[in-house]
């Protein structure tokens, strides 16, 4: 969890490993006032968020920080966890699943956009967003891969559930 509660800068999240599996924990990079976000960054072969698992980026007053992932083999996003419940995309999940989640909350300037650059993407019940609670833009979407499996409800989606703009979605695939 990194978060700043200040009017300073968010620090940043850089994680490089060979294999990152997250089951049941979610990775939180977030500002609680005007302050900017930090980045989240994950140089992987392997990236598994299981179970309910997830990264988050929310900004509640500043700009979000930027969260990109580089898998070189994958990125599996799958499963739910019956534990607590989440807004995500505007959508109340009592049941969370896997995600990949960038919202600008209240005053929040914009959202963070979310890179995902990986050979292979799955979404098995997993989701990735970015959205907009306020009067701030939502961050856009950028996905890389030479595959995407999207499956048992899995999505991408951005959203804007206030006045501020939805972000875009873009995706290179290049095998499908």
């Amino acid at each position: 969890n990194n978060r700043s509660l200040g009017r300073g800068q968010g620090g940043s999240i850089i994680l490089k490993a060979p294999e990152v599996i997250f089951n049941r924990i979610v990775l939180v990079n977030n500002t609680m006032t005007e302050a900017n976000g930090g980045r989240t960054d994950l140089e992987v072969t392997r990236l598994n968020l299981l179970e309910g698992a997830g990264i988050f980026n929310a900004p509640f007053g500043g700009k979000g920080g930027t969260v990109t992932i580089k898998a070189t083999e994958a990125i599996l996003i799958t499963g739910k966890t019956a534990f607590g419940s989440k807004l995500i995309n505007g959508l109340l999940y009592s049941d969370i699943p896997s995600f990949i989640d960038s919202t600008a909350y209240s005053e929040a300037l914009e959202g963070g956009h979310v890179n995902l650059i990986t050979s292979r993407l799955d979404l098995a019940g997993g989701i990735v967003t970015s959205a907009t609670l306020g009067t701030g833009s939502a961050g856009n979407i950028f996905i890389q891969a030479d595959h995407i499996n999207i499956t048992e409800g899995g999505f991408i989606a951005t959203s804007a559930l206030g006045p501020g703009l939805a972000g875009s979605i873009r995706l290179n695939v290049t095998d499908t």
